[in-house]
C-alpha cells in the first residue's frame, strides 16, 4: 500500500512557515520571560543577603543601651530587618517558581513592609 502523495503548493508552504514562526516566537518569548524571572530571583536573593548583613552590622556597631547616645541599639531594627528579609525571600521564591513556569500569570509584588519611624535604615 503506497503512502498518499502530499502536494506542496506555495500556499501550503507559506502556511507551514507561518505556523513555525509563531511557535518559534512563542518559545523565544517564554525563554526571555524565564531569564527575566531568574534575574529577579537572583536580585531578591542578593537583597536578602544584604539585609541580613546590614542587620548584623547594625547590631555589632550599636552596643549602647541609653536612648539618645550615638551607639544606642533599638530592638525595633531587628524586627524590621527580619520582616524585610522575609519579604525579599518570599519574592525570591515567587520568582524562582515563575521561572519554572513562565507561561503562568505572576501576581504583582506586594509593597515592602513599613519601616519604623526614628530607626535608621542602611
Amino acid at each position: 500500500m503506497p503512502l498518499p502523495r502530499v502536494r506542496f503548493t506555495v500556499r501550503r508552504m507559506m502556511v507551514a512557515m507561518v505556523v513555525m514562526a509563531v511557535v518559534m516566537g512563542a518559545v523565544e518569548g517564554l525563554r526571555r520571560r524565564r531569564e527575566s524571572f531568574q534575574r529577579r530571583a537572583e536580585m531578591f536573593a542578593q537583597k536578602v543577603s544584604a539585609a541580613i548583613l546590614d542587620e548584623q552590622d547594625y547590631r555589632t556597631s550599636r552596643r549602647g543601651n541609653r536612648r539618645g547616645s550615638p551607639n544606642y541599639y533599638d530592638n525595633r531594627t531587628t524586627v524590621a530587618y527580619d520582616q524585610l528579609v522575609e519579604h525579599y525571600d518570599a519574592l525570591r521564591v515567587k520568582y524562582e517558581q515563575a521561572a519554572d513556569r513562565p507561561w503562568w500569570f505572576v501576581a504583582p509584588d506586594p509593597p515592602e513592609p513599613t519601616w519604623p519611624n526614628g530607626v535608621q535604615r542602611r
